[in-house]
């Protein structure tokens, strides 16, 4: 199963997502905050891929 974490920050997020084991993480994307809507529709769009 993949694991997907969120390092949450004010001005900027870090995605990362788990190999199929879960075991390691990888850097996916860091989403910068251009406003809430803009930052939610982003994030939805990603962990919809």
């Amino acid at each position: 199963m993949k694991y997907l974490g969120i390092d949450y920050g004010q001005k900027r997020t870090g995605i990362a997502v788990t190999d199929p084991a879960g075991v390691m993480a990888f850097p996916r994307r860091t989403l910068v905050m251009r406003g809430r809507e803009a930052f939610f529709s982003e994030h939805l769009a990603l962990a919809a891929e």
